[in-house]
């Protein structure tokens, strides 16, 4: 499948990348590496630009070049001067979130998730993983058809499937065929292959695949009788996100 031998082209370009000074991996925090069957996607998860890409690079070399000037401007792309990270991401080739809609909220929420990933104790804690979840993909999908994963995490045992929603419902069936089809032997060897070449955050092994539906939180969301039993029917888990803001000290 072409997806790994993307995979495997972005995995060279990074370790290129980060080669020359490992401090490049600081990027990471708003930058990732997605392969698809047509290339590599260069994915941020910054202000304004949440869940752009840059799309269908094929060679190593050229990821390498983006990388680098991605890296050269990040004081500038991570500081609060807009007009010159407009210019900047302009110029790499992020085009920038029109207005607020429904999709480029969904795409907000997925961003922050990502965002948050890193330092997020309590997701493991409500998951009751072994160890702290980290992201690996966005967007995952190796085939035509509608099993594309929004966020994939990996606690260093278990593989985590992410379905986020911006509103709640109670149509958890889809996440539930997405388990059930990644499980198939066929398909769960393709996708320990991917996984096991995927750029910046690989995964060697996994041992189950567990499906977590993440919706908007409400005052009657938690507890219920009907969300618990919707889970349990469905084999899957479901979590409740608050709108929130994270702080830092200037010192």
């Amino acid at each position: 499948m072409n997806i790994i031998k993307y995979a495997r082209i972005a995995t060279q370009a990074w370790e290129s990348f980060i080669k020359v000074d490992n401090n490049r991996q600081r990027i990471c925090n708003y930058f990732h590496l997605r392969p698809t069957n047509s290339g590599v996607t260069v994915v941020t998860t910054l202000n304004r630009y949440e869940m752009r890409g840059v799309t269908g690079i094929r060679d190593a070399e050229k990821l390498l070049i983006l990388l680098e000037k991605i890296d050269k401007g990040y004081e500038v792309l991570t500081s609060l001067n807009e007009v010159k990270k407009k210019v900047i991401m302009q110029g790499l080739g992020f085009p920038q979130r029109g207005k607020v809609n429904d999709s480029r909220l969904e795409e907000k929420i997925q961003a922050t998730m990502i965002n948050t990933m890193p330092k997020d104790k309590n997701l493991e804690e409500k998951l009751g993983a072994k160890n702290h979840i980290r992201f690996i993909a966005s967007e995952l999908i190796f085939e035509q058809g509608k099993h594309r994963i929004d966020i994939v995490g990996y606690d260093e045992q278990d593989i985590y499937f992410f379905e986020l929603k911006k509103d709640r419902t109670k149509a958890v069936e889809q996440l539930k065929d997405y388990v059930e089809y990644y499980s198939k032997k066929d398909k769960n060897t393709i996708l320990k292959e991917i996984l096991k070449n995927y750029p910046i955050n690989s995964v060697k092994e996994f041992e189950r695949l567990i499906g977590v539906m993440v919706m908007e939180h409400a005052e009657n969301s938690i507890g219920l009788k009907a969300w618990q039993e919707l889970a349990k029917r469905n084999e899957i888990r479901i979590l409740f996100y608050k709108s929130s803001l994270m702080y830092e000290n200037i010192a």
